[in-house]
């Protein structure tokens, strides 16, 4: 397409917008932010446009839609354009040959705000009234995406304790069966007031916030499980211990779903603790065999009274012992495997009796099975015992100069956790996670 404009000459393009996030103001112990609309790639035409005080371009979609303008850098306020949204973004090559504008933030859209009262929480919960569809996968086929048969089961076993009992229920669902997601169908499904969600690391803070940002599968195109009109929940993810009720107010009362580390949540003062459970009306408990440490334990008793549910991918505690709480779902690791839930694993071995030598086969192991790997979406982890282990083996990685390798820990003291050693995680990717 050579189509001429006033201001120069049109070209097909690809435009790869940002997901629109509105957030509250930053504050130290947190910040709630709802997931308007996720990333998308529009097809249409570019050109070049200048303002007095920024150059860049003026996107017009195929679909006939608004203008969307793309600067570098954002033009002075007052020389917004008013005919269309506008993105930060730059310029790139693509392997099919299609030239592609990346877009980076918005910094202005019709639907970007700050969250500043409940009343996006609110409007988020009120979309959720009659709004979930119990659909199977087996029964939705071509047609569109259902819920797993061990989803539906969990779900339905849920709503059934809650009928009858208010008395912490525990479900076990083993990993790769879609545990995340049965939490997600259980927030819409029951239109929960408030969820605090208790996670065992930093790590699985940020995986699973995402996860109520984006609402996962529920919320695809082709889901059949929620209607349409179904809004995201504003989600906050809480950095610091409040130091006082005003405060655990101020980030609560913004949001559907707070999600936490358990070692933060554990070492809140008993009146910050108990605002916590006043403002929420339910508690879920992830990765629940970890939840016996003391400090746990005893944030857990302040929410006696609310509804709690532990989800985990064995009965078991790590020493051991049964998880507290009734059993009301158990998916068998069997079941998941005679259901293929999981596929067969392939097993690369190294034999080495010196313990340098056995890290470094291991090591290159894992980069030549990356390398292999054609799809770029897989990543390499290591667990390791503690931080100073962490630093040697990220010090092998690095030195064999491939891929990006990154270390995460929880920086806890050694049992903080319920850990006998703290968890520590590497990630190698050519994608450069961090």
């Amino acid at each position: 397409m050579a189509l001429e404009a006033g201001w120069g000459k049109l070209r097909e393009v690809r435009l790869y917008l940002p997901a629109l996030r509105n957030s509250s103001a930053s504050s130290p112990n947190g910040q709630a932010t709802q997931l308007v609309a996720p990333e998308a790639v529009l097809e249409g035409a570019s050109t070049e446009f200048s303002l007095p005080s920024a150059s860049g371009y003026r996107f017009s979609p195929a679909d006939g839609s608004a203008p969307i303008y793309v600067f570098p850098k954002p033009p002075k306020p007052d020389q917004f354009p008013t005919d269309g949204n506008m993105v930060l973004g730059e310029e790139a090559s693509r392997d099919d040959g299609v030239p592609a504008i990346i877009g980076s933030r918005w910094i202005l859209h019709p639907g970007l705000r700050l969250i500043d009262s409940p009343n996006a929480r609110n409007n988020a919960l009120s979309s959720w009234r009659n709004s979930f569809n119990y659909v199977d996968e087996g029964t939705a086929g071509s047609a569109g995406i259902g819920l797993r048969r061990p989803q539906l089961g969990a779900l339905h076993a849920i709503h059934s304790h809650w009928s009858v009992n208010g008395g912490v229920a525990t479900v076990v669902m083993p990993t790769g069966t879609g545990k995340t997601e049965t939490m997600l169908a259980t927030v819409i499904s029951a239109c929960c007031q408030r969820i605090l969600v208790l996670v065992p690391t930093d790590a699985l803070r940020t995986q699973i916030s995402e996860k109520f940002l984006s609402l996962g599968i529920l919320k695809d195109e082709r889901s059949l499980v929620l209607n349409p009109e179904v809004e995201r929940p504003v989600v906050g993810v809480l950095k610091k211990i409040p130091k006082s009720i005003e405060e655990v107010q101020d980030l609560f009362s913004l949001c559907n779903v707070v999600v936490t580390p358990s070692a933060l949540a554990g070492g809140c003062p008993l009146e910050v603790r108990s605002k916590m459970a006043e403002m929420c009306s339910h508690l879920f408990i992830d990765e629940a065999h970890h939840a016996e440490a003391p400090s746990w334990k005893e944030f857990k008793s302040v929410f006696k009274e609310r509804r709690i549910v532990q989800f985990t991918a064995t009965p078991f505690r790590e020493d051991g012992r049964p998880l507290d709480g009734k059993l009301i779902y158990v998916y068998s690791l069997r079941q998941a495997q005679e259901e293929g839930f999981f596929r067969q694993i392939r097993f690369s071995g190294v034999y080495a009796f010196d313990l340098r030598i056995a890290d470094l086969e291991i090591a290159r192991t894992v980069l030549d099975e990356l390398g292999q790997d054609t799809t770029g979406k897989h990543v390499a982890m290591a667990r390791v015992s503690s931080t100073k282990r962490a630093d040697e083996v990220y010090e092998l990685y690095k030195g064999l100069g491939q891929f990006n390798p990154v270390v995460r820990h929880s920086g806890l003291p050694r049992g903080a956790c319920g850990f006998k050693g703290e968890l520590v995680e590497r990630s190698f990717s050519d994608r450069h996670l961090c």
